[in-house]
């Protein structure tokens, strides 16, 4: 069980659970679009926008389960 600030912390998932059996559970900062295809809708500012975001995200995850002493594999 994950704890936060000492109290349970539950995970949400928004697709049947099933479908998450099959997956590799990786995390990555490209997105499904790609970014030339954001680039085209949300011009440079929003493709950096979005790569950066990403990047946090996964820097975030790295942080928090290092915080937490939850073995991953996170590299």
């Amino acid at each position: 069980m994950v704890k936060l600030g000492g109290k349970p912390v539950d995970v949400i998932q928004a697709t049947l659970v099933d479908h998450s059996l099959r997956t590799s559970g990786h995390l990555v900062s490209d997105l499904d679009a790609g970014f030339l295809e954001i680039e085209k809708k949300h011009g440079s500012d929003g493709a950096k926008l979005a790569f950066e975001s990403h990047q946090w995200a996964l820097e975030h995850v790295g942080q928090v389960s290092k915080e937490l002493g939850i073995e991953c594999e996170y590299r």
